[in-house]
């Protein structure tokens, strides 16, 4: 065989592999740009999904963090191990943060068990927390260390945060009572037609994902004004 045809043949066998190689390549990278895509779509929550009427209904029963009669009210639908809802949950503190009673937080759980595995039970051990008063705490817990729920022990927790009836704490944990608030957490979930989290209600304003803070803000200082409390 001469030289020139073994080169031929070598190109011909490079040409048929990377012809399927490329393809393949290519649809990777399309699979990339697409996920990208949607998960910052997901993440900055530009898009208002529509207004809510009799949007208070959704604050029933769940954990508040602020006056419940403050001008304005933003109701969350989250699950502990949705890097979205940490990410809101920093951008709801500056918001608090800088306008204080003003604004109040109604947290209500959403898990999605069927991508997080130890979501539903990290709402379940926050709403016994929420019974020791310690919600906010076990909330903040749990996001600071989202990579570890699941592997500490919910009752460790809870002592780090503060709740010293460890054993009423555990007995809720083997309780019904977290569950049927979950339960009725999702019910209002379905109402709204919620696919995901995070979902936010601001004063009836209903977003899918996560806001960003100068959305937030901006709501926020319109809402003020219309209640004649502008800060």
């Amino acid at each position: 065989m001469t030289s020139r045809n073994a080169l031929e043949r070598i190109v011909a066998v490079v040409d048929r592999i990377a012809t399927p190689v490329l393809l393949l390549c290519a649809l990777i990278i399309t699979v990339i740009v697409v996920r990208r895509e949607v998960l910052s779509d997901r993440e900055s929550g530009a898009a208002e999904v529509r207004d809510v009427g009799n949007w208070r209904k959704y604050m029933d029963g769940g954990s508040i963090v602020g006056p419940p009669l403050a001008p304005v009210v933003i109701i969350e639908f989250s699950d502990f191990q949705c890097p979205y809802c940490a990410l809101l949950a920093e951008r709801l503190d500056s918001l608090r943060l800088k306008y204080g009673d003003a604004v109040a937080v109604v947290y209500r759980h959403y898990p999605i068990s069927g991508l997080h595995s130890s979501a539903r039970d990290a709402a379940r051990a926050s709403i016994c927390a929420d019974r020791h008063d310690a919600f906010k705490a076990y909330h903040d817990r749990l996001f600071r260390a989202q990579s570890a729920i699941g592997s500490v022990p919910w009752t460790l927790l809870a002592a780090e945060v503060g709740v010293t009836d460890t054993v009423s704490f555990r007995d809720c944990l083997a309780s019904s009572f977290p569950d049927d608030l979950i339960r009725r957490d999702s019910t209002a979930a379905s109402e709204l037609e919620i696919s995901g989290t995070p979902l936010v209600l601001l004063n009836g304003r209903l977003f899918a994902g996560a806001p960003e803070l100068s959305t937030l803000d901006s709501l926020t200082r319109q809402a003020l004004e219309k209640s004649g409390r502008p800060q």
